[in-house]
């Protein structure tokens, strides 16, 4: 039995947004937009060293698990009109076809809509992948604005609880053959 193929990240536009694979060199504009601790309420954590940063994502770059079993898609998002970061998108997919999505807005671009516009653009294009099965999202409980996210992206909730945070997911039909 083959390894399905896993996807490698690619720049994606929206109306507002440029959604650009992120590189070690996204970390220093990056930083300043994950520099804030009202980001990290619910996710838990707390921002990291500009160094830390840098290294992971040297690491992310590769887009691939240290075993390659999993593809590790990250992208900054950008503002298609000035090129600021404002934020993070991500997702991991595994060989079986399962997508975790994931993504952060920064503090002072939050509530405008580029959250959802970004995760909207993310899903599709994983949608559009043949071999993907299923999209989830893991969100705590009392994150309203990342559960509003998930349901506008069609993501129904699930009674599942992983780590303290609900399961949102997204069954697609199976395309392989």
């Amino acid at each position: 039995m083959t390894t399905p193929k896993l996807p490698t990240a690619l720049t994606l536009t929206t109306a507002h947004l440029i959604l650009e694979p992120s590189t070690a060199r996204d970390a220093s504009e990056l930083f300043d937009v994950l520099n804030d601790t009202r980001l990290y309420t619910y996710t838990g954590g707390a921002p990291q060293t500009l160094e830390d940063l840098r290294t992971r994502y040297l690491r992310l770059e590769t887009q691939r698990s240290p075993d390659g079993s999993e593809a590790w898609l990250n992208w900054t998002i950008r503002l298609q009109a000035t090129r600021r970061a404002i934020g993070t998108l991500q997702a991991t997919v595994t060989s079986e076809g399962i997508a975790t999505v994931a993504w952060v807005i920064g503090y002072e671009w939050q509530h405008r809509g580029y959250a959802t516009e970004s995760a909207h653009a993310l899903i599709g294009w994983l949608m559009s992948l043949d071999t993907l099965l299923e999209v989830r999202a893991f969100i705590h409980p009392q994150h309203e604005a990342s559960s509003r996210i998930a349901r506008a992206c069609s993501l129904q909730l699930t009674s599942e609880l992983v780590d303290g945070e609900v399961v949102w997911t997204m069954l697609l039909p199976s395309r392989r053959s």
